[in-house]
């Protein structure tokens, strides 16, 4: 099996054309292209590139207040980055913290008095009826002091996710209602 490496060796010999070789159908060697070299350097861009494109959102939402009031205090400003959740303006909020307050007052009065109708319940001085009729006055002023909260939050404006301020409707003192 050893007989055909040197047969192989000879046919490869063959076929490359000696260096000066007078063969007119040897291939002839490249003519040598001229190169400067320099040492690297930090200069200005000499050029430009330039072109157009659409650009669009990933996501656009128009935020618009949830309740009526007017604008106290705006937060951030057009071309701002914002998180998700981050109060973007004030309402005026004199008239929600009072109800508020005075919702929260009535809740806590009507516990004391579902409290005390329970103790006297239990020593079986007061009736079932008596028992539900204050359990369910307790329960709505406990839902009103609940809305009044919301009413208040509502009086801030919040981002829904994270973005950039695009471009601002409102200014302070203006006055806005809901959907707006």
């Amino acid at each position: 099996m050893r007989a055909p490496a040197p047969l192989l060796l000879t046919l490869a010999l063959l076929g490359c054309p000696a260096a000066g070789s007078d063969d007119p159908q040897a291939p002839t060697r490249a003519e040598a292209i001229a190169v400067e070299v320099d040492a690297v350097q930090r200069r200005d861009l000499a050029s430009l590139y330039s072109t157009s494109a659409t650009l669009r959102a990933e996501r656009e939402a128009t935020v618009i207040a949830r309740t009526r009031g007017v604008v106290e205090e705006l937060l951030v400003e057009e071309g701002d980055l914002v998180e998700a959740g981050q109060p973007l303006a004030v309402l005026e909020d004199d008239e929600q913290r009072i109800e508020q307050a005075r919702t929260a007052a009535v809740a806590a009065a009507r516990k004391r008095d579902l409290d005390r109708t329970a103790a006297l319940h239990a020593k079986g001085t007061l009736s079932d009826n008596a028992l539900l009729d204050a359990q369910v006055v307790h329960d709505e002023a406990k839902h009103q002091a609940e809305l009044a909260a919301l009413r208040l939050e509502r009086t801030r404006i919040s981002a829904p996710y994270a973005g950039r301020i695009f471009r601002r409707h409102v200014d302070v003192g203006e006055t806005v209602t809901d959907g707006t």
